[in-house]
């Protein structure tokens, strides 16, 4: 059982390289709005504003990130007062450098346990990176949304790996 959650170097990297790439495609989309764009907000009372999804990425990745530190997924990290607010990183420059700042910390978090216990099975860490993967897919599914309710244009690779 211990060797299924020691993933291969292969797998490891497989799986670090599919986040990277997915994560570029989540800057590509933060790098064609303006910090007015950033502001949209649909219609309605369940809605926040376009800078909301940006600024969820980087707390889920800061969450993921710990449960690699301590080899245990916690739920309730996503309320953890150390995260950056909600709504505190509102513009282009402020979520740049978080995702700068979520980058380096994620990276150095790989490396730091073999597998991550989620409820009641234990992960690889390469089977982990892909639940943040999937997670981050949610959202970008979610921003598709959001820009075609604002009218605004994806970028052209984000356009073309999804197929729109």
């Amino acid at each position: 059982m211990i060797s299924q959650l020691l993933p291969t170097q292969d797998e490891l990297h497989e799986a670090i390289e599919y986040w990277i790439f997915t994560r570029s495609e989540t800057r590509e989309l933060l790098g064609s709005l303006t910090d007015e764009q950033l502001l949209f907000r649909p219609q309605g009372p369940k809605w926040q504003p376009l800078y909301y999804q940006f600024s969820c990425l980087v707390r889920v990745q800061l969450a993921y990130a710990k449960a690699l530190r301590t080899g245990e997924m916690d739920f309730a990290y996503f309320v953890d007062k150390s995260l950056p607010g909600k709504h505190s990183l509102t513009t282009r420059r402020q979520l740049d450098a978080a995702f700068d700042g979520t980058r380096e910390i994620w990276m150095s978090a790989i490396s730091a346990i073999g597998s991550v216990h989620w409820l009641d099975q234990e992960l690889s860490v390469a089977a982990h990176i892909y639940r943040l993967v999937s997670h981050e897919r949610l959202h970008q599914g979610q921003l598709i949304s959001y820009f075609t309710m604002a009218g605004y244009e994806l970028p052209p690779n984000f356009k073309q790996t999804w197929a729109l």
